[in-house]
Order: C-alpha cells, then structure tokens, then sequence
C-alpha cells in the first residue's frame, strides 16, 4: 500500500486536473448544489490495512480550498467491510480491492454505480492490479476505452 508523500502526490495531480479542466465548479443550472464526486478505483480508492486512501486527503483538500462538494458512491467501508480509518470525511466511493480494469469495467459496475449515485464528476484510478499481474499498459489502455 502506498505512503503518505505517495498519495500526496496523487492529490495534488487529482486536483491540478481537475481544476485545470474546471471539473470541480458546479453544473450550470445546478445552483447552490454541491458538485457530486465519484472516486472509482481498486483499493487504493477503497482503503484498508491501517489508511484511508486518497479519499481522506481528498476531502479534505477540497474542503479547505472551499468547495462545495460531496462524495457518491455505492460503498462505504474498507477491504474486507472493515470500518474506515480516520472516518471524519465522506465516506461514500466506489473503490473495489483487487479487480482489474476489465472486471470494473465490463461487468456493468460502472454504468450501475452512476445510475443509482448520479455524480457530476468521476475519477478513475485503476490499473495498479492490472500491472502487478504483469499486464502491457497497451492491454490495459484497451480495456478503458
């Protein structure tokens, strides 16, 4: 499981993205709304074994930044249904221990989660397990589009 300065890392690319693209400002028409946010990923997303991911810092960043903003998703526990770590943010994410892209994303996971969640804006982190079986980046790549 990834360190601290590791995820830190993560965060600061997540949010440099997404402002940059202006994914965290609200649907028009969508007034004092919060911005619905889905992390999708593996569990590194989840959390587990003594962290909470990059949700936690995250939602925090976000938070002191100013955003209005809440997290959606269709779980709310760490690997194995443990109990987060540190359960003082949104909880809510869509992080599955131990699949791969193809699992996540053939198996109708995706299109379930936003239907019943209706997020404005969903992350992806996946393909960390895809590469630890030894997967190509190309085979992975494939799997997304």
């Amino acid at each position: 499981m990834p360190g601290a300065a590791w995820q830190g890392r993560l965060l600061l690319l997540l949010m440099a993205v997404g402002l940059q693209c202006g994914l965290l400002e609200a649907p028009e028409g969508a007034g004092d709304a919060p911005v619905r946010i889905m992390l999708f990923g593996d569990s590194i997303t989840q959390g587990g074994h003594g962290l909470s991911a990059y949700r936690r810092l995250l939602w925090w960043r976000l938070k002191h930044e100013g955003y209005a903003f809440t997290f959606v998703g269709t779980r709310n526990m760490s690997i194995r249904n443990a109990p987060t770590v540190d359960p003082d943010f949104d909880l809510w994410h869509e992080g599955w221990s131990g699949k791969r892209t193809w699992h996540i994303l053939r198996f109708g996971v995706v299109p379930d989660a936003v239907q019943k969640c209706q997020p404005d804006v969903v992350l992806f982190h996946l393909g960390v397990n895809d590469l630890s079986v030894g997967d190509k980046v190309e085979k992975i790549a494939s799997n997304v589009e």
